[in-house]
């Protein structure tokens, strides 16, 4: 008995310490993400670049604060022409939109729209294809109209660059 109770001991303090380092990742996340919006409000986005560079998508919390950061730091990389960190970021705002789990706002819906050509445009069709897959499983039994004629735009970005391209040729 002393035995398995210092192994479920163990295992529960194994849990605890993965649970504290998870915690520790997030609380990290959003001190960088406050840090770059005060970057971006003194017009130092390379600086804001650089900071959130290093937070990983699954640690990011949902927040309107972050969204508006990636929304910016996706657009500025974006004009920059780095297609890679624009759709890195645009990834982010995509998870930092969904706040309430919902099938969010127009306004988020439409931020959708600038994922799929920025990951095209990166030419990771694989994360592309991935995109288009969770977002039509997660608006698959939307009943709101905005949200599903932005997926549906989503799902031909690829389509339409190929039409768009035979007719140049």
């Amino acid at each position: 008995d002393a035995l398995r109770n210092q192994a479920r001991l163990r295992g529960e303090a194994e849990r605890a310490r993965h649970s504290e380092a998870q915690l520790r990742q997030e609380a990290e996340a959003r001190a960088k993400i406050a840090q770059a919006a005060v970057f971006l409000s003194r017009n130092k986005t390379a600086e804001a670049d650089q900071l959130v560079d290093k937070i990983q998508i699954p640690v990011a919390e949902p927040s309107l604060e972050a969204a508006g950061v990636f929304r910016s730091l996706g657009e500025w990389n974006v004009i920059q022409g780095r297609w890679k960190p624009a759709s890195d970021r645009l990834l982010m705002l995509v998870q930092a939109n969904q706040v309430d789990q919902s099938d969010m706002t127009d306004a988020a819906t439409r931020d959708l729209l600038r994922v799929g050509p920025t990951l095209v445009a990166a030419g990771d069709m694989t994360r592309y294809r991935q995109f288009v897959q969770d977002t039509i499983t997660h608006f698959a039994s939307t009943r709101n109209p905005v949200a599903a004629e932005q997926v549906i735009k989503i799902s031909l970005v690829v389509l339409g660059l190929t039409a768009i391209a035979q007719v140049v040729v």
